[in-house]
């Protein structure tokens, strides 16, 4: 992990707010998460 000094002279990340939906049937409960491209 950084150190404080290290972390306050880099910028810091983007940020993404996504939305949680309902999971395709056959994927409910397998840990499978979906996210847009532009999120990336």
């Amino acid at each position: 992990m950084a150190d404080a000094t290290a972390s306050s002279t880099k910028k810091e990340p983007k940020s993404v707010r996504l939305q949680v939906a309902a999971a395709r049937q056959e994927e409910s409960g397998q840990g499978i998460a979906r996210i847009p491209r532009s999120a990336f």
